[in-house]
């Protein structure tokens, strides 16, 4: 558990905090883009690039892909996936993130000063 001497402390290790849950966040959503891209040749699924450590006020692409039918197979084109690509990926992450925060609020407290949470994640 830390231990912080003042607030400047605690803001470091909230940022710091944030940095990596948004970093693991950017990480799952894709790797499901990549599993959701349909592949005939596997150029497209090669294509998807993560720019990692993504920082607060950041306005550049955080995933990408260069491939020039990207977009097309994004809006469904493909008969392998006509829900597309991205959204989809984005919103399975956001549900799998209010179960986990469901989760947390439903479990029982034994004590107030426990605040450790066993998490089911699927």
């Amino acid at each position: 558990m830390a231990t912080f001497s003042n607030y400047k402390d605690v803001v470091k290790h909230i940022q710091g905090s944030i940095v990596v849950a948004v970093d693991n966040l950017l990480e799952d959503i894709k790797d499901d883009i990549k599993e959701l891209t349909p592949v005939r040749t596997g150029r497209a699924q090669k294509g998807w690039r993560y720019t990692p450590k993504y920082k607060a006020y950041y306005t550049g692409k955080v995933i990408g892909n260069s491939v020039p039918y990207i977009i097309a197979l994004d809006r469904g084109s493909s008969r392998q996936n006509r829900r597309g690509i991205v959204q989809p990926a984005i919103l399975k992450n956001i549900n799998k993130r209010k179960r986990i925060l469901r989760q947390l609020t439903e479990q029982p407290h034994t004590s107030k000063r426990c605040y450790h949470k066993t998490l089911k994640v699927q």
